[in-house]
């Protein structure tokens, strides 16, 4: 027998340094926390008790246990070898029992330690509870030897000594840890039956992080370059006050931003009254578009483009700016790189920014401009070369014809000359002769004038003389001789001179002025006319080139424009910026602009990065907390056997009938069951809680419990709503000390943080104090109040039942009707199917014809014999045609469609140099023929009208055209025969000279006997469909038929409907089930009534106001005394400065005592000063959930979480209970959906798309299933009474829990009657929506279709049109009976009764198609409550929320037989969305399709597989469940034809 060595010393004072161990407080500590638990059992000091735990010199049995994996021997931080995590549990014996209640066993957890003596090195203490069971211990009989000090030994070589631990023994090598025991030890003793499995898992999962790790690596490596980046200042107003000022603010719109006007929040620029201001971080990443969109995901480019996809992915995580491209360490920390986090995206879109083309404009107007100059001085040098050439003709004629002219005149004149001359009577001539006669005369003028004058002068001077009258006579006879002599000379000399001058000359010489003149005249005529001729013949010629100069500057403009718009649109093409525009909401939205401007400023913003944070701490609390369980950090040492082999639980025994004191009152049964064996379990407990069956209830009750228990509990779950949910229904006890810790950066408020720890306390004490102060109080006016509202009650029920008997045989009548109704309606959906049918044969027939008019062979939905024939009689033709007998018939299409000249060109290529031999010969030809033709003499060719003009110009056409070919023929002298369309359909036959010359008249006649193959089986289709046609028109015929049947029995069924008695009935019969409703839920009543029994609430009425009464009268006189006592206690309690003041006083107390927290599943497990910032203003350095001694772990919505992510809360703990429903969604892995696109650049031995395929599968396979298909039945319970809807909603969802014999029922028996909805809807004079029913299928014939190419979501146009209608109509009925005062809405006292609605969508995409068809449509008879206004939605985003009235749009209608049905096969999503309503569930599809391809595998729910459904037909029975319980119409009873 040897000695166990328990090492109590390392850790005494000190905790483990190691950030991987539950115990990093010292042992001392440890056993303080521990005393707390143990009360008057503790010993003083630990030492004490360790000696009563582990006596020395006495021989026990020790089981030894190791609840690691990972066996490997490491060096601890002193250098030694050792093996981490053993636990050794002593036997209960006397002296054990003397310090130990009965139901806790005591651990201790230590590392095996090589050193000179194998040790245990202890490190914690911890009890357990004595009942868990204990797989994988090991007994062994030992005596321990424990050290809590230190001794000196000797050594012997030196002298000197050294200190060890005292183990108070002599004999140190006598050691139970042996090297052989302990390597027994670690090959055989393991937690788990099977650890093969466990660390197969374990491994998995490790390679899972490891992918994570290194994807999270390449992510972070990945940065963008952003063009710029802004601070904007926006504004926030609500939907509803933007749609009141939609035309003012829809200006305001931030940066004009469409997108920001769609949310329920509007976003603008601008202050408005009414609006919150915070700031948004713009990014704008500028790329080309068309290298976007060169890279797409759809077919043929019209898909969404990869880059936008990515980059949307990309930013849909916390991102951050920086001025370099981030770099990481090894271990993917940020290296030297200052970075300013952008916090939550909160939109992306895109605009796109087209180049500025004013440019490419102007070079247009220039080119056309010189174009056209070019063009006018072209043909300016035609017209003026044509001009010079008829002017040289024209000019000699017009000469001529003047010359004419000018001799003509001269001849006249020279005729008429004599005649002038005769005459004289040419004034200006006389005048010319006179004044030339007189300027001859006047010399002598003036001489004979002198001769005169001297001669007179003689004459006065014989006056003077004194002569006689004789003498005087003869002298003056002698003058006047004189004088006479004078005038005879004088006459002599002018008629000399007359002489002298002719008269002819003056005429010849006006004449040859005349002439002059006359030439001159005719000169400027002939110019003139010359001019004339010039400009009129220019005229014509502009006129005869004005349409060539038109047409050619048309064809300019054309061209030119043509090219501007393809200029334009290259540049658009090449040159389009699409500009990515990311808005970022601020972790702090309080700071200012300026503020956030200077920050990242200061960082000089160049790159978008990756803030890898967030992932990179939920991949390492991950993969701790995997490296915890494989190396055994856990509490319970025995946690690997619950969640790996939890069938050895059923060793255990249980103790399940203790009734507790019960905190709510208001649990049935089932609740109080899994509340005790949830208590009862001290290791791990499931609760299977279906939708509406109160599993928040049930945790906050077994919460409770455990904290009057003593116990620390830790409530955990994915979401934090599901966490607030549970804080918000815990009991108001003073045991409950409850705390959430969140970040502070998270910006989440609670009512639970550590600064409400003190109210919260006052809270519990003062909130029952409160209670019975309002019930005493206000005794007298509720009893007034009772009474007259109750009596009012029994008024109406009186009236009712008279009503009914009155009313009973309309009422049987009218019940006869409605069953009438749904048998027709049966047979009508019967002959709609058979139309359907019919019109899928037709539509068959149709394809078929489609696909032969396009030469297909092959085609989904064709008809295959019609499709044989035409593969068979084209394969025939062929064959018939010796160049086309080798073409594949799948090229038949473009055989058909070829072009024979191209061919032609082709084969022209191809035999060239022959060709051009050929075509030169008939080229010599032709000339010969032509020289033939032409004029003998002249060689002039022949002008139009000659005979042989017509034959003359047939050869010279014939000429041009083989001289073109000829050069043709040489320019393809290189021609690539592997490029050409022969060799692409024929290539066999290119080396064949003979059937190449074939093939142009081979593919003529191939292609006019195609035709006739195709014509002739078209002909036989076209008979066939004609007949199916005319069976369709039949079919609708008697469709029309039956509906004009149903149609007057819906008309007889309104008319007795419209009975005053009737609507009188019916109105005050429900009138008076909500009126008790209402009763029941004022004054707290929560004993149930049969619905159809309403005396029976009456009973229970009267009952409970005797109970009130009586306790009022028993209690009176002791209240007399207490109530004004715990007025007072209440008032102190809620006075602010008394608050503030014991905030600083006990908070700090109060947070060393807290029992209840509350994280979620990836949180951080430690909180310090900085990710808490209310410890440092209470004087608390940390929290963190390892230390705190957490004893029970509570994990709401389990099933949507992964092994992993509840791994991490799981370890807090020593017992596990797990709450969920593996009936609705499971886990979603975040990657699942790669494509193929996304692994390229990735590591092929990481990840690929097979890797990803299993990584997908392990997951989502959800845990909790796998658990509670394998625990035994004492550890888990499944819930089953309801509370969310009416009955016969629940019936819908009852087929995915085994249905109503084994499934769920409703909790309440009065339950449907608080679930009605009492709404009325008439379409088109027909009842669709009616009170009495709150199940509906609307089905829907048309197909569904992507939102867009290469989408993998669906969008329904039919059922986003039925559900918008469904809305509009809704709303009108709910706000006619707020009018008529059924339905009571008051803001002041904060009522509101008008239903709740949502849409729920299985695609993301027709979510988005309803929200946008609902954009500006106003509904002011829904909700208007925070929590319960219209939302319209994905399944997955609405699992844990729920509405009065449900619409599920399925969506899928797929054409042909090739679907993927995969999602309508996910049942888990589906329950989902069927359970969410609470009054009125309307379910949108197609049942067609539905009841065809919804066929699944729905396993049991406890893993029974002999009760497995196989091809279950879960939508077939959810119809039918529709039909018998409610209605079954269709999309034309809603929207029409």
């Amino acid at each position: 027998m040897g000695y166990l060595y328990l090492n109590f010393l390392d850790n005494l004072e000190k905790g483990s340094k190691s950030w991987d161990d539950f115990y990093t407080t010292s042992l001392t500590e440890q056993y303080e926390v521990l005393k707390r638990k143990l009360g008057g059992y503790a010993s003083g000091t630990l030492q004490e008790f360790i000696s009563m735990a582990f006596p020395a010199q006495t021989s026990k049995y020790y089981n030894i246990s190791m609840p690691s994996f990972d066996r490997r021997m490491k060096e601890n931080r002193f250098g030694k070898q050792c093996i981490y995590n053993i636990v050794i549990r002593p036997e209960k014996d006397n002296y054990l029992s003397y310090i130990l209640p009965s139901n806790y066993d005591f651990i201790i957890i230590g590392d095996v330690t090589f050193g000179s003596v194998i040790d245990i090195t202890v490190k914690g203490i911890e009890l357990i509870d004595s009942k868990v069971a204990k797989f994988g211990e090991k007994r062994v009989l030992c005596t321990a030897a424990c050290a809590f000090s230190k001794k000196e030994i000797p050594n012997r070589i030196t002298g000197r000594t050294s200190q060890v631990a005292d183990y108070g023994t002599r004999d140190m090598h006598d050691a139970v840890l042996t090297n052989d025991f302990v390597a027994s030890l670690s090959n055989d003793l393991y937690p788990v039956p099977h650890p093969e499995r466990a660390i197969q898992t374990f491994s998995e999962w490790q390679k899972y992080i490891n992918f994570r790790k290194y994807y999270l690596g390449k992510q972070s490596e990945r940065c963008e370059e952003i063009t710029d980046i802004a601070v904007c200042n926006s504004y926030m107003i609500t939907k509803e006050a933007y749609r009141r000022n939609e035309d003012a603010f829809s200006a305001y719109l931030l940066d004009g931003i469409e997108q920001f006007s769609k949310g329920e929040q509007i976003i603008l620029s601008k202050e408005v009254t009414g609006s919150d201001s915070f700031p948004l971080i713009k990014i704008e990443i500028a790329k080309n578009r068309k290298q976007i969109l060169s890279d797409t995901y759809g077919r043929n480019g019209k898909g969404k483009p990869k880059y936008e996809a990515n980059l949307q992915r990309y930013t849909r995580e916390s991102m951050g700016v920086s001025s370099i491209p981030p770099k990481y360490d090894e271990k993917g920390n940020m290296k030297g790189l200052k970075a300013y986090l952008l916090g939550e995206r909160y939109l992306f879109t895109y605009v796109d920014v087209e180049p500025d083309l004013t440019a490419l404009d102007k070079k247009y107007e220039k080119d056309y401009a010189s174009a056209c100059a070019e063009i006018d001085s072209k043909y300016l040098s035609i017209i003026n070369n044509e001009l010079v050439k008829f002017m040289e003709g024209q000019t000699p004629i017009v000469r001529r014809t003047y010359d004419e002219k000018l001799a003509q005149y001269k001849q006249e004149l020279a005729e008429t000359i004599e005649r002038d001359i005769e005459e004289n009577s040419d004034k200006e001539i006389k005048r010319a002769y006179e004044a030339e006669l007189a300027k001859k005369i006047a010399p002598l003028d003036a001489q004979r004038k002198k001769k005169h004058d001297e001669i007179r002068a003689n004459m006065k001077k014989l006056k003077d003389k004194k002569l006689s009258e004789d003498e005087y006579d003869e002298e003056y006879d002698v003058l006047r001789a004189s004088a006479e002599t004078v005038d005879m000379e004088y006459y002599q000399e002018v008629d000399k001179i007359k002489a002298n001058i002719s008269l002819r000359d003056f005429y010849v010489r006006r004449n040859q002025e005349i002439i002059s003149k006359k030439e001159k005249s005719l000169a400027i005529s002939f110019q003139s006319e010359i001019e004339r001729i010039k400009k009129e013949k220019k005229g014509q010629l502009e006129v005869q080139y004005r349409g060539s100069i038109e047409n050619e500057k048309t064809e300019v403009k054309e061209r030119l424009q043509s090219k501007l718009k393809a200029d334009k649109a290259e540049k658009v093409e090449n040159e389009t910026v699409r500009k990515y525009l990311i808005y970022f909401r601020p972790e702090d939205t309080n700071e200012k602009v300026k503020d956030l401007e200077k920050q990242i400023e200061a960082i000089d913003a160049n790159y978008l990065t990756y803030d890898n944070r967030a992932e990179k701490a939920k991949i390492e609390r991950q993969e701790k907390a995997l490296n915890s369980i494989l190396g055994g950090y856990v509490k319970n040492p025995f946690l690997p056997t619950y969640l790996f082999s939890p069938e050895t639980l059923a060793q255990t025994v249980r103790d399940t009938t203790k009734e507790p004191e019960w905190c709510l009152e208001s649990l049935n049964d089932r609740q109080k069951l899994a509340v005790r064996r949830a208590l009862a379990s001290e290791s791990l407990f499931l609760l299977q809680g279906p939708p509406g069956t109160g599993k928040t209830q049930v945790i906050a009750e077994i919460t409770a419990q455990l904290t009057k228990q003593g116990k620390k509990v830790l409530i955990s779950s994915e979401t934090h709503k599901a966490i607030d949910n549970v804080f918000e229904r815990l009991p108001k006890i003073p045991e409950i000390r409850p705390l959430r810790l969140i970040p502070s950066q998270n910006g989440k408020e609670t009512n639970y943080s550590p600064e409400r720890l003190v109210d919260n306390f006052y809270l519990n004490i003062s909130g029952n104090l409160e209670k019975q102060v309002r019930r005493f109080e206000h005794f007298e006016e509720t009893k007034l109040v009772f009474d007259e509202q109750m009596k009012a009650l029994r008024c109406d029920y009186e009236k009712v039942l008279k009503l009914k008997r009155n009313n009973a045989n309309i009422e049987r009548e009218r019940t006869s009707l409605i069953d009438l109704i749904n048998n027709l309606n049966i047979e009508l959906e019967q002959i709609r199917e058979t139309l359907s049918i019919a019109k899928e044969e037709t539509e068959k027939y149709r394809r078929t014809n489609k696909y032969i008019e396009s030469y297909r062979f092959d085609g989904e939905g064709a008809v295959e014999i019609y499709m044989e024939q035409f593969r068979r009689d084209v394969q025939d033709l062929l064959l018939s045609f010796a160049c086309l007998e080798e073409v594949p018939i799948d090229k038949v299409y473009e055989l058909a469609r070829i072009d024979v000249e191209t061919v032609r060109d082709e084969l022209n290529s191809i035999l060239s140099e022959d060709i051009i031999v050929k075509l030169k010969s008939r080229q010599q030809e032709l000339r010969g023929i032509l020289s033939g033709l032409r004029d003998p003499d002249t060689d002039e060719a022949p002008e139009e009208g000659d005979e042989n003009y017509e034959e003359y110009k047939k050869y010279q056409t014939e000429l041009k055209n083989v001289v073109n070919s000829i050069k043709t023929a040489q320019s393809s002298a290189t021609f690539d025969f592997s490029e050409s369309i022969i060799f692409a359909l024929v290539p066999s036959i290119i080396n064949s000279k003979e059937l190449l010359k074939q093939l142009p008249e081979e593919l003529t006649a191939f292609k006019i006997k195609l035709q006739g193959v195709v014509n002739s089986i078209k002909s036989n289709l076209d008979v066939k469909i004609s007949s199916l046609s005319q069976k369709e028109s039949e079919i609708e015929y008697a469709i029309s038929d039956k509906q004009l049947e149903i149609s007057e029995k819906k008309k007889r069924y309104e008319e007795l409907g419209e009975n005053e008695g009737i609507e009188a009935y019916g109105e005050l019969n429900s009138a008076l089930k909500q009126k008790i409703t209402r009763f029941f839920r004022d004054f707290d009543i929560v004993k149930e009534y049969d619905s159809d029994n309403l005396e029976e609430a009456f009973t229970i009425i009267a009952e409970e106001w005797r109970k009130l009464e009586s306790g009022y009268k028993s209690t009176q006189q002791e209240n007399k005394v207490k109530i004004p006592m715990y007025k007072e206690i209440v008032k102190y309690l809620s006075q602010e400065d008394i608050l503030e003041e014991d905030r600083q006083s006990y908070t700090r107390e109060l947070f060393n005592n807290v029992n209840v927290f509350g994280i979620t599943c990836t949180s951080r497990d430690r909180f310090t000063k900085n990710q808490l910032q209310e410890l440092d203003r209470y004087g608390i350095e940390s929290v963190d959930i390892r230390t705190q001694g957490i004893d029970v772990v509570i994990i709401d919505e389990v099933s949507k979480s992964s092994f992993l992510d509840l791994l991490i809360p799981i370890l807090y703990g020593k017992t596990v209970i797990l709450v969920g429903d593996h009936r609705q969604l499971p886990p979603m892995y975040d990657l699942r959906h790669m494509r193929k696109d996304d692994f390229e650049g990735l590591d092929e031995s990481i990840i690929s798309k097979e890797i990803n395929d299993g990584y997908t599968a392990l997951y989502e396979e959800c845990f909790f299933k796998t658990l509670y298909e394998s625990v035994p039945a004492d550890f888990k319970v499944m819930l089953n009474k309801q509370y969310r809807c009416h009955s016969h909603i629940m019936e819908v969802f009852n087929h995915f829990y085994g249905g109503n014999e084994k499934g769920l029922t409703v909790g309440k028996k009065q339950q449907d009657d608080e679930k009605e909805h009492n709404l009325s809807v008439k379409i088109n004079g027909n009842s669709i929506i009616e009170p009495k029913h709150h199940i509906y299928f609307i089905d829907c014939d048309q197909r569904e279709s992507s939102a867009y190419e290469g989408s993998t979501s669906k969008v329904n146009e039919q059922e986003a049109a039925v559900a918008m209608v469904l809305l509009r109509e809704l709303d009108k009925a709910s706000t006619e009976l707020e009018k008529q005062g059924k339905i009571k809405v008051s803001k002041d006292k904060k009522i509101d009764e008008r239903p709740s609605i949502g849409v729920i969508c299985t695609y993301g995409d027709q979510a988005n198609l309803i929200k946008k068809k609902r954009k500006y449509q106003q509904f002011s008879g829904f909700s208007g409550k925070q929590d319960e206004k219209l939302v319209i939605s994905t399944v997955d985003d609405f699992q844990g929320d729920e509405r009065d009235i449900i619409i599920v749009s399925m969506v899928r209608n797929p054409a042909g037989n090739r679907y993927d049905a995969e999602f309508i096969k996910k049942f888990e999503r589906i329950n989902v969305a069927l359970s969410r309503a609470r009054k009125m569930l309307i379910v949108v599809g197609s049942r067609k399709f539905l009841t065809e391809a919804g066929v699944i595998d729905l396993p049991d729910l406890d893993g029974n597989h002999a009760l497995d459904k196989v091809n279950f037909h879960v939508y077939k029975e959810i119809i039918d469940t529709i039909n018998f319980r409610g209605r079954v119409l269709t999309a034309r009873d809603i929207i029409g034809e």
